[in-house]
């Protein structure tokens, strides 16, 4: 083997000091980090006030529904909106916890609902006849508090789309169940969540319940929950106003008709009785109102043995002249 093929003695002792390897070069920035794509917390574009407003009727329905299933009065609070990682969630849920991964059709991704074991032990307690303050040392739920949860849990899904109804309708289905957040797969340890947090209380009892929606599913309706959560009555077209015009449509209201008149003295009215006969003025077309609000006049007639009255021309305008 030549010569020059052989490392020296001072070449081998460089390769075994590390303290003699050049500093890396950093041109004075040193506040210059790696950008790790996926892994790095997305700023979030401010708050989305129709999300706390739907949060709120949400808590209402959930207070009534409640009622309905327990027979007791609970007050059920909005907490704020939050964006989390599943990670940062997973370091502060303590098993057990009533984990339910959920579609929110049409928002793509998964996101969940979770119930914490203070509240379900409370719920099993008060569904009983107890107070509601019970609580158990245990990592898994019982069959019963798995039948509380769930029937709980199909009340929140009810209350949770009715709230989105007139703004984004969703169906909202659970797919997955786990005690355990440090057990459940469906989610990356990076995946954002968009947190909503509900407090349950009733005397001894309170608990929390946490709705997390998928962040990139409800990025893509951002501009629509944006639009809706503006009060400054700009009209610039929004894809929620034909919506809720529809709704409108939908919304029933009682008409009445008066169909006769008369005039009493207080005297006469007072000694009416069974078999006496009032002389009333019958026009022939009569008015129908929606509360004091003329909307069409009809003529009395009878359809399917019904009373009813048909209608005379188009709807009452603003500022048309009634007939006479």
């Amino acid at each position: 083997m030549a010569d020059d093929e052989l490392l020296s003695q001072q070449e081998i002792d460089a390769l075994l000091d590390h303290s003699d390897e050049p500093e890396p070069v950093t041109d004075g920035r040193s506040d210059v980090r790696p950008y790790q794509l996926g892994r790095e917390q997305r700023p979030s574009r401010g708050r989305l006030p129709t999300l706390e407003m739907i949060s709120e009727r949400f808590a209402r329905e959930l207070t009534e529904s409640l009622r309905g299933l327990f027979r007791v009065g609970f007050e059920v609070g909005a907490g704020g909106v939050e964006t989390r990682t599943f990670a940062d969630y997973c370091e502060t849920a303590l098993p057990p916890v009533s984990l339910n991964v959920c579609r929110f059709e049409p928002l793509s991704g998964c996101g969940l609902l979770a119930i914490d074991a203070p509240l379900v032990h409370g719920l099993v307690d008060l569904y009983f006849g107890g107070a509601g303050g019970t609580e158990r040392a245990s990592s898994k739920f019982s069959p019963t508090e798995l039948r509380i949860i769930a029937r709980l849990r199909e009340r929140i899904f009810s209350c949770w789309d009715a709230a989105w109804a007139d703004i984004l309708p969703l169906q909202t289905a659970s797919v997955d169940e786990e005690s355990n957040p440090h057990l459940l797969n469906a989610f990356a340890a990076g995946d954002l969540l968009t947190c909503v947090s509900f407090s349950l209380v009733h005397e001894e009892l309170a608990g929390m319940v946490i709705v997390a929606l998928p962040y990139k599913g409800l990025e893509v309706h951002r501009s629509l929950l944006d639009s809706l959560g503006r009060g400054d009555g700009e009209d610039d077209g929004e894809p929620w106003r034909p919506r809720l015009a529809n709704a409108l449509l939908d919304a029933k209201v009682p008409v009445r008709c008066r169909i006769a008149m008369a005039e009493l003295r207080l005297k006469d009215l007072m000694t009416l009785k069974p078999g006496d006969v009032l002389d009333a003025e019958v026009p022939p077309y009569h008015q129908a109102y929606v509360e004091s609000v003329p909307v069409f006049e009809g003529k009395l007639g009878e359809s399917s043995g019904k009373l009813a009255l048909e209608l005379k021309g188009g709807l009452w305008q603003p500022g048309k002249e009634r007939s006479e």
